[in-house]
């Protein structure tokens, strides 16, 4: 299997993990992009950007997310990970820090690892 099929691969089984561990008016994150989640899983986005990148995000804008995040309240967080395991970090410090003390790890499918929000258990 080459390295893009086993990544639709590893998409369709977050999204599906999602897709049964969430109701359909649950929103989700997914940091820092991987839009195809959002689809694949029929769950919407908590924020209104699906591309949660340093470039593309000014600060002002990044704290215009964070409170979306806060009140939208996402269910799950999907992080994309690098090969080596490590997430791929966006640049969005105050994004990055509020979802790491905020959800804990409760799968890891290939390049994703899902993280559940603390208070949804």
């Amino acid at each position: 299997m080459d390295n893009n099929t086993a990544s639709l691969q590893y998409e369709i089984q977050t999204a599906d993990y999602i897709q049964s561990h969430t109701a359909s008016n649950d929103t989700i994150l997914v940091y820092p992009y991987q839009p195809s989640i959002y689809f694949l899983s029929d769950r919407d986005s908590c924020v209104k950007v699906l591309i949660l990148q340093s470039e593309e995000v000014d600060e002002e804008a990044q704290l215009d997310l964070l409170q979306q995040i806060i009140k939208n309240n996402p269910k799950y967080v999907v992080m994309q990970t690098q090969t080596d395991g490590t997430i791929v970090y966006s640049g969005l410090q105050s994004i990055y820090g509020y979802l790491v003390s905020n959800f804990k790890e409760v799968k890891s499918i290939g390049n994703f690892d899902i993280y559940i929000n603390d208070s949804s258990e």
